[in-house]
């Protein structure tokens, strides 16, 4: 099992709407300019997805660690890099709040507090234990690298936010806009 952030360039992201609307001239939807979020590229969530099938052994949780981006600056960043990738002038392109969707969240969340109890990590993921699991187990055999999490959970609220500057380089390696 893999629990992934918001995957650059697929269908359930929200850049290629963001750049649909700047194409068109805006304005730019953004529901929470506050909200925070996950991010991650296609290639990282296959080798998420690669990894985990290669290093399950007991029903764990595999959560890779992911830059954090804050819904507003993301959409004043990509005005900025698409306009200054398509010779549209950025100051003309709006940002409307459009307000929260029912039961959206304002941040992410991959690992819950009760989680965290069984969870380890390494440089670029977290593994989860299943506590039923280990109630049958005389001891885990966790991949080499891997401690006991200090984190009581892992939430975008939580988490360093990207920077304007952080998400432009994050985007101009990541999504190819034409």
């Amino acid at each position: 099992c893999v629990r992934f952030g918001n995957v650059v360039a697929s269908r359930g992201s929200v850049i290629p709407l963001f750049t649909e609307q700047i194409r068109m001239g805006g304005p730019v939807t953004v529901t929470d300019p506050e909200m925070t979020r996950f991010i991650m590229d296609i290639p990282r969530a296959t080798e998420l997805i690669l990894k985990a099938g290669v290093m399950a052994r007991y029903g764990e949780i595999f959560i890779l660690k992911m830059p954090v981006i804050r819904i507003g600056d993301l959409a004043e960043t990509m005005i900025s890099f698409c306009a200054q990738n398509s010779g549209q002038d950025a100051g003309d392109i709006a940002i409307e709040i459009i307000g929260n969707r029912p039961g959206e969240k304002r941040y992410e969340e991959l690992m819950t507090e009760s989680e965290a109890e069984y969870a380890y990590e390494n440089e670029s993921m977290f593994i989860v234990l299943q506590p039923h699991t280990l109630d049958k187990m005389q001891s885990v055999v966790l991949p080499e690298g891997f401690q006991r999490s200090l984190k009581n959970r892992y939430s975008s609220a939580d988490e360093v936010i990207l920077t304007n500057e952080e998400i432009f380089a994050l985007l101009s390696q990541l999504y190819p806009f034409p």
